[in-house]
């Protein structure tokens, strides 16, 4: 039964951190705003995934 109930668990707490963390620290996000702090994050996360994108791609299929 844990087997089975494990993946459920896995999401639900994986969604309650992020959740909490927001929810917790929204006056710190807020005041992000005008700081460009939100702008840069989604630079290194855009940058990151393009990155790991094509750091995979160049290795051909080593399934």
């Amino acid at each position: 039964m844990a087997a089975h109930v494990q993946p459920y668990f896995t999401q639900a707490s994986t969604f309650s951190l992020l959740v909490l963390m927001v929810v917790l620290n929204f006056s710190n996000v807020v005041g992000l705003l005008g700081t460009g702090g939100l702008l840069a994050s989604l630079a290194l996360v855009i940058v990151s995934a393009v990155g790991g994108y094509l750091l995979g791609s160049l290795g051909g299929s080593n399934n």
